[in-house]
């Protein structure tokens, strides 16, 4: 389906998010696992920056526009936060190795809310 306006500045998220993941990869193949705590903080903080992205669209947008953005800023939010355990050092949190992982599953499943919001 093709978008009915132009992407405007927010093809600038997307650049960034592309390169973002292109070096976390690179990284990841040639082994510098110095580089893991940041790139995934960073991981992060562009996570929250388009949740609040969402939010602003949400408020600021047509109003054909806004069903389920409300969901998807939450749920944008809780999978960039979901991410936070592993930009922390080992021995900083005491959490269990299947923390992180449920977390992510947990934070996964508002995205079908939004989906249902915006259908309905």
């Amino acid at each position: 389906m093709a978008r009915d306006h132009a992407l405007g500045r927010a093809v600038w998220g997307v650049v960034a998010g592309s390169t973002l993941i292109v070096v976390f990869l690179v990284t990841q193949v040639v082994g510098a696992e110095d580089a893991f705590p940041a790139l995934v903080g960073a991981i992060v903080v562009l996570g929250l920056v388009t949740a609040a992205a969402v939010v602003v669209r949400h408020r600021r947008g047509p109003a054909a526009e806004r069903n389920g953005l409300g969901w998807l800023a939450l749920g944008t939010a809780l999978l960039a936060l979901s991410f936070l355990p592993l930009a922390l050092p080992w021995g900083l949190l005491a959490i269990p190795a299947w923390f992180t992982p449920v977390l992510h599953l947990a934070s996964q499943a508002v995205y079908p809310a939004a989906v249902l919001v915006a259908v309905l």
